[in-house]
């Protein structure tokens, strides 16, 4: 994928849930989440993480973002 406007790509057919959140830790769960992911089966967990710094966060935060196919 090229260019600023990127999209993730999901077919229709596909029971998916979508998760993002910003983390000073990459390992720390909200803990909502946690108790989703621990009481819930899932067919598919998918990760992304990206670490960044902004004005908000100047020592850096993770970015992640968690796809989940029931």
């Amino acid at each position: 994928m090229s260019g600023k406007n990127k999209q993730l790509a999901i077919p229709p057919h596909l029971r998916i849930n979508i998760i993002s959140y910003v983390t000073e830790g990459p390992y720390m769960l909200p803990t909502e989440l946690q108790e989703k992911i621990e009481s819930a089966r899932f067919k598919k967990i998918g990760i992304g993480i990206l670490f960044g710094m902004t004005p908000k966060f100047p020592r850096g935060a993770f970015w992640i973002t968690i796809i989940f196919e029931e």
